[in-house]
Parts: structure tokens; C-alpha cells; sequence
């Protein structure tokens, strides 16, 4: 979280230098959206663990509940062009960005299978959240936060398929893979 509020401003006009981006506003809705909120969280938990235990169940609802809201709003609102970019190649990329990047992490995870596997995902999923924070709040054009969802929902499969590989299969099994 403290590193996509960091790395993503600074990034923006790197990767797309001519997109025009105010990288302290962007900063700000980071800041505002997500670090904020979890330092809240973290504060309440170290000085009313009671009231975290209570509140926890409410706001995790909300937050996936809103969140569920978002995405279906979105889509449903922008669905003829959602429809455009199922066909795209961009999909295609995404799950293979995913596949390199579940690779990477496996590849890099250390010498026990459990670490690797464990990297592995935790390599592969993006912080969308924070994603569509910049997507919205930094471009006009609806269809980038579209690119966002479908981007994450084809990313899935990869991480889907290590998911299941890693239930179906015993420890035993997983620590006989072999060491990058």
C-alpha cells in the first residue's frame, strides 16, 4: 500500500509520458483510499482490539460489498464496450502477464516448495484496488478502468490454475517440484 502510493505517481509519467497526470493528486486519492483507511484499522486494532473484532465482519461487508458495486456498475454501464475489448488481444496479455509473473515468483521463492507456491500468487495478483483508484481519478476515458476489470478478471485463470494445482496435490508432492 505505502509502496503503490509511492511508486504509482512517480511511475505514471515514466511509463506514459504523454499522459498528463498530476502525480500529488493521484498521491492524494492513494493516500485518501487506501492508506488512510488501514491506519485507521491498525490503530483501532492496537488500542480497542473489542471493538475490531466487532467491526471487522460490518466493514468488511461494506468494503466488498462497494467494491462488488463498482465492478457491476461499471460493466454495466460500459457493457458494449466491455463486449469490444473481450475480443482484444489485451486478455491474452494479461493472462500471460500474470503466467510470467506467477513464474517470476515461483522462480525467485526460495528453496521450500511452500514459499514458492505461497510467491508465486502473491506475484500474480495486482493491486487493483489501487488501480482503479488511478484509472478513475487520473483519466476521463471510462474504458481504462474497463481495461482494469477485464485485465483482472482474464488474470485470474493463471492464478485459478495454481490455486487448484497446489489443493489437488499433496504437500508431499509440492515439495518434489523442482528448486529453481
Amino acid at each position: 500500500t505505502v509502496g503503490s502510493i509511492l511508486f504509482l505517481p512517480l511511475a505514471m509519467r515514466w511509463l506514459l509520458p504523454g499522459v498528463q497526470v498530476e502525480p500529488l493528486n493521484m498521491a492524494r486519492s492513494l493516500f485518501l483510499t487506501m492508506l488512510l483507511p488501514l491506519a485507521a484499522g491498525m490503530a483501532l486494532k492496537s488500542f480497542r482490539e473489542g471493538w475490531n473484532q466487532r467491526l471487522r465482519p460490518i466493514t468488511g461487508g461494506i468494503s466488498n460489498l462497494s467494491m462488488l458495486a463498482a465492478v457491476i456498475l461499471l460493466i454495466g454501464l460500459h457493457a458494449q464496450s466491455m463486449a469490444g475489448m473481450v475480443g482484444s488481444r489485451a486478455a491474452a496479455a494479461s493472462i500471460l502477464f500474470v503466467a510470467l509473473t506467477c513464474l517470476a515468483g515461483y522462480l525467485l521463492g526460495g528453496p521450500r516448495a511452500e514459499s514458492r507456491c505461497v510467491l508465486s500468487l502473491g506475484a500474480g495478483q495486482r493491486n487493483i484496488a489501487a488501480a482503479l483508484v488511478v484509472a478513475t481519478g487520473s483519466f476521463a476515458d471510462p474504458e481504462v478502468a474497463l481495461m482494469l476489470i477485464l485485465a483482472t478478471f482474464a488474470g485470474l485463470i493463471p492464478l485459478l490454475a495454481i490455486i487448484l494445482f497446489v489443493r489437488q496435490n499433496s504437500a508431499a508432492t509440492i515439495n518434489r517440484l523442482p528448486t529453481p
